[in-house]
């Protein structure tokens, strides 16, 4: 299931402080990178993130999932969370 548009829509306008944050799409999905990083990325309307120290220490309650099989961890976020970054 690809992510719905709206959602990135979503995602940007929380991140429009930042300078540096940009979306590229990837196979019905949406790769996040900061300052040319890749930090994440939404699969299946969920925000993903590389899970390092300080992406754990946005939000009290990540939960780790797999974005795909044999894929390493991310920390997971839904839409109603995404407002802590």
């Amino acid at each position: 299931m690809a992510s719905k548009k709206e959602l990135l829509l979503f995602l940007q306008d929380q991140l429009s402080s930042l300078e540096g944050v940009e979306s590229r799409p990837m196979m019905g999905e949406y790769l996040l990178y900061y300052k040319d990083k890749l930090i994440g990325g939404l699969y299946d309307d969920r925000l993903l993130v590389k899970p390092v120290p300080a992406a754990r220490s946005c939000c009290r309650t990540p939960r780790l999932c797999f974005p795909m099989k044999a894929a390493p961890p991310c920390c997971w976020w839904s839409k109603s969370t995404i407002e802590c970054f």
